[in-house]
């Protein structure tokens, strides 16, 4: 069980954004404990503080963003646009303003409106069920923040 569960990791990294690299590499799974009825269980996650980022819009949303990994992959469709400090990201043709070279690397940006769902935790899910559902009965449960 331990090598599907490494197996589902590297496919997951593999399916994942580039942006989300961060993240990826913290993905761990828990030892196989049993279960109900004889099943035993393997838990896939990531470190709770790599899924964490802070929002341009700090009035609105002073907690931040509790699952970057989650939006990303079930997408989203905002109100409206916010503008913030992109801290510690390298300003790009997008930026509005940009830090001086010597200030730091941040940018004065524009949201996103929507993010269509990428869906790649989904993909990850059938594409380790064609390799061992039918030969082993492994299922893959996927946690509440990513069924979109």
């Amino acid at each position: 069980m331990r090598a599907m569960a490494a197996d589902f990791i590297s496919i997951l990294q593999q399916n994942m954004p580039a942006q989300l690299e961060g993240a990826a590499s913290t993905l761990d799974y828990s030892n196989v404990r049993q279960i109900n009825d004889g099943y035993l269980e393997i838990v896939i996650s990531f470190d709770p503080d790599a899924l964490h980022k802070e929002s341009l819009y700090d009035e609105g949303y002073p907690k931040g963003l509790e699952n970057i990994v989650a939006l990303f992959n079930n997408g989203y469709h905002a109100k409206n646009y916010v503008y913030g400090w992109w801290e510690g990201h390298s300003p790009t043709g997008t930026a509005l303003e940009r830090s001086s070279s010597d200030d730091g690397d941040y940018a004065w940006v524009r949201s996103r409106k929507e993010r269509e769902p990428l869906n790649f935790i989904q993909d990850t899910v059938a594409e380790f069920n064609a390799r061992y559902g039918t030969k082993y009965g492994a299922t893959v449960e996927v946690g509440s923040d990513y069924k979109g």
